[in-house]
């Protein structure tokens, strides 16, 4: 998996969420307006994650860029790595640490519920 570190991650989030590839100026607005990043640093993250093989740069009179790493594969691989960095790989302590910091609604609990009765009644 690419180490992609926060700041980077912003740019994947606007890749990710956009059903098209989208020009660095498309990228710099709206980082702009969201986190207040200069020109120089959009061009930087951008570029880390193109030599990273994270996203693809073409050029179409300007550049396009495009994510190479799937969503859904990064979030679920980033999830278990912090499941082995900071709980041994289990799932019980992430949750009882959850609970224990209060972390977790009445809500979050009752969808927590109900997943787990969905996935026990399947097997």
């Amino acid at each position: 998996m690419h180490k992609i570190t926060e700041a980077e991650l912003e740019v994947m989030k606007l890749l990710w969420n956009s059903t098209e590839a989208m020009t660095f100026a498309q990228i710099r607005d709206r980082l702009y307006a969201s986190e207040g990043w200069s020109n120089s640093t959009v061009k930087t993250l951008i570029q880390r994650l193109v030599d990273k093989g994270a996203v693809e740069q073409t050029r179409q009179g300007v550049f396009y860029y495009r994510p190479l790493v799937d969503q859904a594969a990064y979030s679920g691989e980033a999830t278990r790595q912090v499941l082995r960095n900071f709980y041994g790989g289990s799932v019980s302590h992430l949750v009882a640490n959850l609970i224990s910091q209060e972390a977790l609604s009445q809500e979050d609990l009752e969808e927590l519920r109900r997943i787990l009765h969905e996935e026990g009644g399947e097997k």
